[in-house]
């Protein structure tokens, strides 16, 4: 069973244990989805497409090891040495990927701590490169879903409040955002913030950004 366990709140870097030993060390990168990491005396490279739904991994002579194909959907595949590997989320609800073959979960890559990042893997029929592989994609993958929710809020609840009229969104339909989201009673009450009948102000997620 291998652990990543998240080394910088800062930074997408996390150390790879097997047994309670160092395996190895991730390195992500920043501004695009992927990363490199060096295990048994070889060095692995892993990069992903502009939308981190593509992920391949290559060696020292540049050569594809691996691939993972249509990450981020419920049911995604790993392709290495000539053979499939099938992955599905466990639950919407959990942080989990299940490892199965005909229809029956084989292993597994889970999230064990929320707040640091951290996640095990059981995935005991793939070779070591391998199974490192799959967990840095899946831990790719988390941070990329944890980033997107994050701004997706604020965003939602943007629009502008008329004292008169409500909150619209930008084609000025009452009470909606530009998705059409229903806003009414997701944001604080502005009536009494002292505004005059026919006064729009900007906000965002609920804070006046503007007038």
């Amino acid at each position: 069973m291998l652990e990543a366990r998240k080394v910088s709140l800062w930074r997408s870097r996390y150390e790879i244990v097997a047994d309670g030993r160092p395996l190895a060390m991730w390195d992500g990168r920043v501004w695009r989805s992927g990363g490199s990491f060096d295990l048994l005396g070889g060095r692995y490279d892993v990069k992903s497409n502009v939308w981190g739904t593509r992920f391949e991994m290559t060696d020292e002579a540049g050569m594809t090891v691996a691939a993972a194909g249509r990450v981020g959907r419920k049911r995604w595949t790993v392709e290495a040495s000539g053979r499939t590997y099938r992955f599905q989320r466990a639950s919407r609800w959990r942080s989990e990927e299940l490892l199965v073959a005909d229809g029956r979960p084989m292993g597994s890559v889970r999230r064990v701590s929320t707040w640091r990042g951290n996640a095990v893997a059981d995935l005991p029929d793939l070779p070591l490169p391998l199974q490192v592989f799959v967990i840095v994609v899946v831990l790719t993958m988390w941070n990329a879903q944890a980033a997107a929710a994050s701004t997706a809020r604020p965003a939602a609840l943007a629009g502008i409040w008329s004292a008169d009229g409500g909150l619209s969104g930008r084609r000025g339909r009452p009470d909606r955002n530009p998705s059409g989201r229903r806003l009414r009673g997701e944001l604080p009450r502005l009536r009494d913030s002292g505004l005059i009948p026919g006064q729009r102000i900007l906000v965002d997620g609920g804070r006046k950004i503007g007038s």
